[in-house]
């Protein structure tokens, strides 16, 4: 299929579908709300950078496909999400350099970041776009859920405060667009996590 406007068309009634009815529901955070917040956030990226229709195409379907994977699995769930991708793909017939680009696009958001195009880096900036947002800390908190329930992982509201300060401060937007629209209200998470610790010391 070329019609890159009717394949995200289709991936993204696939998705909404698959992750409405497959998706655990202690899934908090990596659910359809934040694919449906990445997929608007690399649109707002496209159109910020002008990107060609096709480069467009890749970034919402990686978009929309990239966190399929907690479908089946909370660990390397990238894995199973380029396999979900490349599986539904296929049956549209889409190109094996277009299918490439989407996987790899997923694979740029394992953490730690390690983008190597500029859609790669899009795709990384736009998942953590949440970073900037007002609602940043009721979204970590969210997070803390779910690698209780799913890692067993439990963390007093101080160690969870100090780990989430930590990797915001260590973190860095690599898209012009992230550093330039995006930093600034990540500085005020940091500096209100910042001073949520230091009441709590």
């Amino acid at each position: 299929m070329d019609n890159d406007l009717q394949v995200v068309k289709m991936v993204s009634a696939y998705v909404i579908e698959l992750l409405s009815f497959h998706l655990p529901k202690e899934m908090v955070f990596h659910n359809l709300h934040h694919t449906e917040q990445v997929v608007v956030s690399v649109i707002e990226f496209s159109q910020d950078l002008n990107l060609s229709l096709n480069d467009r195409s890749v970034l919402q379907t990686a978009a929309w496909f990239h966190d399929t994977g907690y479908c089946y699995g909370y660990t390397n769930h990238e894995d199973i999400s380029k396999a979900i991708a490349g599986t539904f793909l296929r049956q549209l017939h889409c190109k094996d350099e277009y299918i490439q680009q989407v996987n790899d696009c997923i694979s740029a958001t394992r953490i730690p970041q390690k983008p190597h195009t500029l859609l790669q880096e899009i795709i990384c900036d736009a998942d953590f776009f949440h970073f900037s947002r007002t609602t940043y800390q009721d979204d970590a908190g969210r997070l803390r859920t779910e690698w209780e329930t799913f890692l067993k992982k439990s963390f007093s509201s101080q160690e969870w405060d100090k780990l989430n300060l930590d990797f915001l401060q260590s973190h860095s937007y690599f898209t012009s667009y992230g550093r330039d629209m995006l930093q600034e209200r990540k500085e005020r998470n940091i500096k209100d996590l910042g001073r949520k610790l230091a009441i709590k010391t």
